[in-house]
């Protein structure tokens, strides 16, 4: 599921996915593209209530969380790192490591691959 484009290495994790606290496991990509470089992650939360629970939970934990009326999700930082986070179905994903302007269309893409 995730976006081949920029892919550098990928692994699934057993635990907080992409370093987040709230996360439980998950897939996790390496991306580097522009110069830039950051990760995807995607987490299955079994279904789409507890997917949304989910969320919450990684809201809560987000510094200065910005509601994207456009994705149903946030977009703050944890620690130094901005992380880009929403759920679809039973899954939560997201990209950490990019402002908003740049990981909003990266996430259109991951969202449509869910």
């Amino acid at each position: 599921m995730l976006p081949p484009k920029g892919l550098a290495h990928s692994t699934v994790v057993a635990d907080h996915a992409a370093g987040i606290a709230k996360l439980p496991g998950g897939t996790v990509g390496d991306y580097e593209e522009a110069g830039r470089k950051y990760q995807i992650f995607i987490t299955d939360a079994g279904d789409n209530q507890d997917a949304a629970f989910l969320l919450l939970d990684v809201k809560g934990i987000l510094r200065d969380p910005e509601y994207l009326a456009s994705f149903g999700g946030y977009f703050g930082s944890d620690g130094s790192r901005p992380v880009f986070v929403f759920s679809k179905s039973q899954y939560v994903a997201g990209i950490v490591g990019l402002p908003k302007d740049a990981a909003d269309p990266i996430a259109r893409i991951l969202a449509s691959r869910l």
